[in-house]
């Protein structure tokens, strides 16, 4: 069974991306859709160093469907961050992603992932993580697929 995206680190001075769920972009079949799941261990969304300077921080969410193939088709700023160029920078970032994709009854299909991003400036994001408990076994909770 594959794992859905989950809470991934980007790298310093990246944003994180912390959750992915998905349901599926078309159709409502009582067939259940496991989720795509990211094919990189980190985010591909780049924290714009001149706002990381400027202390800019939010949470940019994102909706982006990926294809059958697990290439990303499309992405969309669900809610903003309040900033452009984070909002940006994530929907860039998110074009950049690749994942194995979704599938019902084991044929691979299309499907939404819902995509929180959130933008720390590197010293709050240090800070944040040597206060923060590791969690068991170094990971974030897996995200649930949606109907």
């Amino acid at each position: 069974m594959k794992r859905p995206a989950r809470g991934l680190r980007a790298q310093p001075g990246a944003a994180w991306l912390m959750a992915v769920g998905a349901f599926a972009a078309a159709g409502c079949g009582g067939d259940e859709i496991e989720p795509p799941a990211a094919v990189a261990a980190e985010s591909a969304v780049e924290y714009p160093s001149d706002l990381a300077a400027a202390g800019a921080r939010g949470t940019v969410r994102l909706r982006i469907l990926v294809g059958a193939t697990g290439a990303v088709d499309s992405v969309e700023v669900a809610a903003s961050s309040g900033h452009a160029g984070l909002d940006s920078a994530a929907a860039a970032g998110a074009r950049r992603m690749a994942f194995e994709p979704a599938t019902r009854n084991g044929e691979p299909v299309s499907a939404w992932v819902d995509a929180p991003v959130r933008f720390e400036p590197p010293a709050a994001a240090e800070a944040d993580a040597d206060d923060a408990p590791t969690p068991a076994g170094g990971t974030a909770p897996d995200s649930a697929a949606r109907p």
